[in-house]
């Protein structure tokens, strides 16, 4: 089914609507595409940034996606027009790329990249909640990932916040936490941030490691301190928490760090 520019306008703002998915699914014919994982990685991709590229992009490297586009379009409810944002005559416009401009998206991914809480919280309410599980196209991240490999913990603690049933500790293709990326980063704000909202309860060692490898103190004293209350906590309170590093003698507080952080690494392993 080959597509005349009206049909590309209509793919395009249908995928532009927040419930974009609740659309898709009241299409019977379309509906089973939403189980295929690769079909809603390109629908959230388009709904990133829509454009004719990027949707022909879509439906080239993904022949469900090109079949789901079809019987949405052949569906006896076609996706709605935009309401006229200017006056009646402007309606004609519908097939001018340049009213468009009015409708550009906002791309929470690249919120979360540049730390801009306004804009990840406008994009949300453009693109709907499904975007906070869709990773980007660029590194294959969530946005929480992003924003904690960027340091911005005013995005993690609002996705945390506002959207409990986000996983704290969700791992990427490569099984990467957020966690771990803020670790690695020094980004001592979101690790708290994170640790508040109850990450790193997996990989204890791992996230050990990880903290000695920063040779930050302050990140290496939250690890120590997560790990050693998670030990108590599922031994009954049974095991000795290590001695707190803030009581050695200030010359000897990296040393102390490192000695106790092994020891518990070396237990949980």
């Amino acid at each position: 089914m080959e597509y005349g520019a009206q049909q590309i306008q209509q793919l395009l703002y249908l995928f532009r609507r927040q419930n974009a998915f609740s659309i898709i699914h009241s299409i019977p014919a379309a509906q089973r595409f939403l189980s295929s994982t690769t079909v809603t990685k390109w629908i959230g991709n388009v709904k990133s940034s829509p454009s004719p590229a990027i949707l022909q992009g879509a439906m080239n490297a993904c022949p469900e996606f090109k079949q789901m586009c079809d019987e949405i379009l052949q569906s006896s409810v076609p996706p709605e027009k935009p309401k006229n944002p200017f006056d009646d005559d402007a309606a004609q416009l519908f097939d001018d790329d340049s009213l468009w401009q009015h409708f550009e998206p906002i791309s929470v991914h690249q919120a979360a990249r540049e730390g801009n809480l306004q804009n990840f919280i406008d994009g949300l309410v453009q693109s709907g909640e499904e975007m906070l599980f869709i990773a980007d196209d660029v590194a294959n991240l969530t946005v929480l990932h992003i924003a904690a490999q960027h340091g911005h913990s005013n995005i993690v603690e609002h996705i945390l916040k506002n959207h409990p049933f986000v996983d704290v500790d969700s791992e990427a293709v490569d099984g990467t936490t957020p966690l771990m990326m803020a670790i690695s980063g020094c980004h001592v704000g979101v690790v708290r941030c994170l640790l508040r909202y109850g990450a790193g309860k997996r990989n204890g060692h791992i996230l050990l490691d990880a903290a000695l490898a920063t040779e930050d103190e302050t990140i290496i004293s939250l690890m120590i301190e997560q790990q050693a209350s998670l030990e108590l906590r599922s031994s009954g309170g049974s095991v000795a928490a290590p001695v707190p590093v803030a009581s050695a003698p200030v010359a000897n507080v990296s040393s102390s760090k490192v000695v106790v952080a092994q020891q518990t690494v070396n237990s949980t392993k």
